[in-house]
């Protein structure tokens, strides 16, 4: 492969780092003693990032706002999860990276005893993450400092679709706050590059790949990665279900099924992807809470609302048009004619209305069939949710399912009978915001976890020992 310097730039104005640059960043990292981070030092490196992410707030929303038209207040809430992520960190560190005791282990050969047994946390070594564009702030960082927390001199490669904000974390984040400190660039590099600067990264052993996007990239990656025996965690997607039972509170599924399908305009691995609506509830009043809840986020032009995000590019734009207006899916668009204006897609503005499409009736159309990503959703009503579970469990397994229900009994019957990766009970995707629990997929929505404690296990190696007294052996304990 060549190792000839690219100096062609993303619109965020950043240069793509050449394969060369990026070998000699790689080789900084290798001479990392042991490939550990010194637990101050991590503290510090964690220190600088949040720092960066307080005191160049404005650059970060500004990018943000360049990439995605994310509003302010909404930026502002994702760039303090990812604060809250360094300060458990800084925290819990000391709490995480203590041995754990094992007393109970028994004697593993007759007469001898142990003194006493314990786990070791020690870092898996180098650490290589591959973010992503819908939430650059948070997929790039957190997971990055995870890694650092567990002690991995780290390698961040930003995501070039979202480019101005990558183009502020190498230019702030990078150069200002991480390669003019002494201990924060000996243990941590951050590029941009595409594809070819990422098969050049996969030629080498990782102590960890942590990779966040589609299914078709992480088995490119995954089949680079098991050639150098390198361990993998992978959040993926898929097409994540809702179940809005009989027995649901409507004025909150419908409020937080609205709010959350559309929040970054479906652009979100946890995003609701598709509802099963029970047969039950009275349809046109269903179809007029959700217009009223659409109507009350966005209001009646949905374009000019400061908080409706925009596609991230031309691409995206045209798939998600023919999602919606194609006409093998067989449903009726419930929201067309809703908006006083705003009420077609706009590829010059990269935006799509709030599309919800009722009961599609063509089972391998794409709307039914691909992860929509994108602010459309398909309502299917049921007349058997077990039918409903049969189905969903012959698919793969989704990264969320959601459940809107005030039946707990109900509620236990549908986790019974589901698999995915995480799940809310009469919420949507607020159980990937907690620290205090794990988040990751199974199957095909990817593998492994973080967040927390979570996290930290991840991207450490759990290093079982026992002590001996150096005299401790007796053959008369032998029977």
């Amino acid at each position: 492969m060549s190792s000839v310097v690219n100096t062609s730039t993303p619109d965020g104005g950043a240069k793509f780092t050449s394969i060369s640059e990026a070998q000699s960043m790689l080789r900084d990292l290798q001479q990392v003693p042991n490939l550990t981070i010194p637990i101050a030092d991590r503290k510090h490196i964690i220190a600088r990032i949040k720092a960066c992410l307080i005191e160049r707030a404005d650059d970060f929303r500004k990018a943000e706002f360049a990439d995605l038209r994310r509003d302010a207040a909404f930026h502002d809430k994702i760039r303090g999860g990812t604060i809250g992520s360094c300060n458990y960190y800084l925290e819990n560190l000391d709490r995480l990276a203590s041995e754990r005791p094992c007393d109970d282990v028994p004697p593993p050969l007759p007469g001898s005893r142990a003194r006493r047994s314990y786990v070791r946390y020690e870092p898996r070594g180098l650490a290589l993450v591959i973010g992503t564009w819908n939430f650059p702030l948070p997929l790039h960082l957190k997971p990055i400092v995870t890694a650092v927390a567990a002690g991995c001199p780290s390698f961040l490669k930003c995501n070039d679709q979202c480019a101005a904000t990558s183009a502020v974390m190498l230019r702030v984040l990078g150069q200002e706050y991480l390669e003019s400190d002494p201990i924060c660039r000996k243990y941590i590099k951050i590029c941009l590059g595409k594809r070819d600067l990422v098969h050049e990264l996969l030629k080498t052993h990782w102590g960890m790949i942590f990779f966040t996007g589609g299914e078709a990239a992480a088995k490119h990656i995954c089949t680079a990665a098991a050639q150098q025996l390198s361990p993998v965690c992978m959040e993926l997607g898929g097409k994540n279900p809702v179940y809005i039972t009989k027995n649901a509170n409507l004025d909150t599924a419908v409020l937080k099924l609205v709010h959350n399908k559309f929040l970054n305009v479906g652009q979100f691995c946890v995003s609701p992807d598709h509802v099963y609506l029970d047969s039950s509830i009275d349809v046109a009043d269903f179809e007029a809470r959700l217009k009223e809840a659409v109507l009350k986020f966005f209001g009646d032009d949905p374009q000019k609302a400061p908080n409706f995000t925009r596609i991230i590019n031309a691409r995206h734009h045209a798939r998600l048009v023919e999602y919606r207006d194609a006409t093998d899916h067989g449903g009726r668009n419930v929201l067309e004619g809703v908006f006083s204006s705003g009420q077609v897609p706009d590829e010059a503005d990269l935006y799509i209305p709030p599309t919800v499409v009722l009961n599609p009736t063509n089972p391998k159309c794409m709307l039914l069939t691909e992860e929509v990503f994108g602010p459309v959703l398909p309502i299917l009503q049921y007349d058997d949710l077990d039918e409903v579970l049969r189905k969903e469990a012959a698919l793969p397994n989704p990264l969320a399912l959601y459940i809107y229900s005030a039946d707990d009994d109900e509620v236990q019957h549908i986790l019974s009978h589901s698999r995915s990766g995480g799940v809310c009970v009469n919420d949507c995707i607020t159980h990937m915001l907690a620290e205090n629990l794990p988040f990751g997929g199974i199957g095909a929505s990817g593998y492994g976890n973080y967040r927390g404690e979570w996290g930290f296990r991840t991207f450490s190696h759990e290093r079982a020992v026992m002590e001996f007294d150096a005299a401790d052996f007796d053959p008369k304990r032998i029977p």
